[in-house]
C-alpha cells in the first residue's frame, strides 16, 4: 500500500503526508514489518498527519526533520501494542505504560513542538511546559 493508495481522505489543498521508508518503521519496531503492518502503518501514519495539520501553530510553520522520528515511534508503538494495553499483570509480576497507544490524542504538545517550527516569534519549544527547577537548602 502506498500513501495514494490510503482510505484516508484529505482536505482539499492540504500539504500530503511525506513519504516514510518502510525500513524506518521497522528499524524502530526492531523487526521486520509484514505486509498485513505496512498496510496498517500507512494508515496510522495518514491519520497522525491530518492531526498534525490539525494543529498548525501559525501560517509560516514548517515541518522540522523530526517529524519522522516522532510519528515513526508512535506508529511503532501502535503496531507493538495494538490491544492498546497500558499495564499487565502476570503473577507478581506488572508493568505499566506511560503512553497509551492511540490515534487520536497521540501527538501531546511536545511531540508537536518537535514537529513544527518557522512561526516568528515562537520558541523552538513553545509546545513544552516546563517547571522551574526546585531549590534544595543544605
Amino acid at each position: 500500500m502506498t500513501a495514494a493508495d490510503s482510505p484516508v481522505v484529505f482536505p482539499p489543498g492540504s500539504t500530503p503526508r511525506p513519504v516514510v521508508d518502510r525500513a524506518v518503521i521497522a528499524a524502530l519496531l526492531g523487526r521486520a514489518l509484514t505486509d498485513e503492518e505496512w498496510a496498517r502503518a500507512q494508515i496510522l501514519l495518514d491519520l497522525l498527519w491530518l492531526e498534525v495539520l490539525g494543529r498548525k501553530p501559525c501560517e509560516q510553520a514548517v515541518v522540522k526533520p523530526t517529524w519522522v522520528t516522532v510519528l515513526g515511534e508512535l506508529v511503532a508503538d501502535m503496531l507493538r501494542n495494538p490491544g492498546r494495553y497500558t499495564s499487565e499483570t502476570e503473577g507478581d509480576y506488572s508493568y505499566a505504560r506511560g503512553k497509551v497507544a492511540a490515534v487520536v490524542g497521540a501527538l501531546g504538545d511536545d511531540d508537536m513542538g518537535r514537529i513544527w517550527g518557522g512561526c516568528p516569534g515562537m520558541a523552538a519549544d513553545i509546545f513544552t511546559i516546563r517547571t522551574p527547577p526546585i531549590r534544595t537548602w543544605p
